[in-house]
């Protein structure tokens, strides 16, 4: 598992995991937010697409 720590200052701080996981003899990618204790389980095509549209969005934030 991957876990990244944030601490914004004004927005809830936590942390996210990533890590694999199997049910019933699938795989899936699971994001989970510690915060709010919910998880996302996300085949693999979601995952990149989830990926693909998390970079779009730090490179129009990085880009204002």
């Amino acid at each position: 598992m991957a876990a990244h720590k944030y601490d914004n200052g004004g927005s809830p701080d936590g942390t996210l995991g990533i890590s694999l996981d199997r049910f019933y003899g699938d795989d899936y990618v699971c994001l989970e937010f510690e915060h709010g204790g919910t998880s996302a389980y996300l085949t693999a095509d979601q995952a990149r697409a989830v990926a693909l549209d998390l970079l779009a969005h730090a490179t129009a934030l990085a880009d204002r």
